[in-house]
């Protein structure tokens, strides 16, 4: 059988036609004719499609990784390395009318500094410099204004002010404030001041300070004589139609009565009524106290069916069930302040009211200056004062300064400078003398001796004259 003939490089095939069949010589004359071809622009660089109105932008295309740049150097465009690239093929291609051809280098020119903006301080800093000023400037007259303390008294008849007390008060950053508790009830006629104190706030010597005046002290009334102290402000709101205008007149005469008689120098009162003590009582979450004997038990929850009766604008409340220390509500202890007829008389009576304001101020003193805020938004419709709003909240801000301060207590007439007798037919407590009292009561609230007016002196004698010891 007949094996097929391999065709050798130098047999071309028939079927190839006979343009094509040339020889190796005639390869290099058909390349030596033919001139080098122009590499297409898309060899270089593809260019980007037009955008119209109409079409949304398309994002860049991300370059293949061949193309991109390796250590901060430009890629080089591929070369077609099957075809020979001429000088003239390596021109830089044009581009459209206005911009610079591909590959040409952009014309360094030099470009004038552009102005920095200045900035906004520097633009506004005569202003901001001039508000920064008037700031400061206000904030160290609201400082002051705040926390001066020393109050401008002088010597006045209006509010029974001796020359001494006025002169003595200056001197000290010492704020005193009478308080006045009426009795409040439905059932009582006529307004009685049933609790008398003085609070100090002490800014000098950072504390709180608590004097309570007995109400049974034998006194001189202005235009009335000489009676009761809690008489004076019966005497002050008798003649007086409206309910505020009584409030008014008669603490204006309380506050002159002690004025008067004890040489201090207030100008100012706060009224409160059994409804505050309440509110105030259930607002700072209640108090603790002693119950000592089941006598005194019973005199408190008498004086709670009493409250519960004939005192309007809150809950009813139950009986204390036991003896020792009992949390009380603001009804229960409004009734155990109010126990008189066990133990010594009035004198444990002040005591046990100066137990109930003082857990009430400690526990205000421990809240947020928010809550104490809120505290007084809660009381506010239960005091009658003659403060303005200024005066509460600069008095409100200092008290805040001395947050760790304790509260201190005295009694006025003191315990040991007292005596109890029946004048007339009616009970009174009798200091003795009122001068000793008058420079106990001036050591405890300014920490320095004093030596009393001619107005307290000759009152002190017409004590000892009526009541001999």
């Amino acid at each position: 059988m007949d094996q097929p003939r391999k065709r050798t490089s130098r047999q071309v095939r028939s079927d190839q036609p006979a343009s094509s069949r040339t020889t190796g010589t005639g390869r290099q004359q058909n390349a030596a004719q033919t001139p080098p071809q122009r590499p297409a622009a898309s060899d270089y660089r593809r260019p980007a499609p037009r955008r119209t109105n109409d079409a949304p932008a398309r994002r860049k295309r991300q370059r293949p990784a061949s193309s991109r740049t390796v250590s901060g150097q430009r890629p080089r465009p591929p070369q077609n390395t099957s075809r020979p690239v001429s000088a003239q093929s390596r021109r830089p291609l044009p581009r459209r009318d206005g911009q610079r051809p591909l590959g040409s280098r952009r014309p360094s020119r030099k470009l004038p500094p552009a102005k920095r903006r200045p900035s906004f301080l520097k633009a506004h800093r005569r202003g901001l410099l001039t508000f920064l000023l008037i700031l400061v400037a206000l904030l160290g007259v609201g400082y002051f204004l705040l926390t001066r303390t020393k109050p401008l008294v002088f010597a006045s008849d209006k509010y029974g002010i001796s020359a001494e007390a006025a002169a003595q008060a200056r001197r000290h950053r010492i704020r005193n404030v009478l308080l006045l508790g009426t009795d409040g009830r439905n059932n009582v006629d006529g307004s009685r001041s049933d609790t008398l104190m003085i609070l100090s706030g002490d800014f000098e010597h950072k504390s709180l300070k608590i004097s309570s005046i007995l109400r049974d002290s034998y006194v001189s009334i202005p235009g009335h004589g000489y009676g009761k102290l809690n008489a004076a402000y019966s005497y002050g709101s008798a003649d007086s139609a409206a309910d505020d205008q009584k409030i008014e007149n008669g603490a204006a005469l309380a506050l002159k009565t002690v004025n008067r008689n004890f040489d201090t120098a207030m100008t100012d009162y706060v009224v409160v009524d059994f409804s505050c003590v309440i509110k105030m009582v259930d607002a700072v979450g209640g108090v603790k106290v002693d119950i000592k004997s089941e006598a005194e038990r019973e005199s408190l929850n008498a004086n709670v069916g009493d409250i519960n009766a004939n005192v309007s604008g809150h809950a009813a409340s139950g009986p204390v069930r036991g003896i020792g220390t009992q949390k009380l509500n603001g009804v229960q202890a409004l009734a155990y302040a109010r126990i008189r007829h066990v133990g010594n008389g009035d004198f444990e009576r002040t005591q046990r009211q100066r137990a109930v304001l003082n857990q009430v101020f400690a526990k205000a003193k421990k809240l947020s200056l928010i809550k104490q805020y809120k505290l007084y938004k809660a009381i506010k419709p239960y005091i009658h004062t003659s403060m303005s709003g200024r005066e509460i909240f600069k008095y409100l801000f200092n008290v805040a300064l001395i947050r760790g301060a304790g509260i201190k207590q005295q009694q006025i007439p003191d315990s040991n400078l007292t005596s109890v007798g029946m004048l007339r037919g009616v009970s009174y407590v009798f200091p003795k003398t009122l001068e000793n009292n008058i420079i106990a009561l001036h050591n405890f609230i300014y920490e320095e001796d004093y030596t009393p007016s001619d107005t307290a002196t000759g009152i002190s004698t017409h004590i000892q004259n009526v009541w001999p010891y």
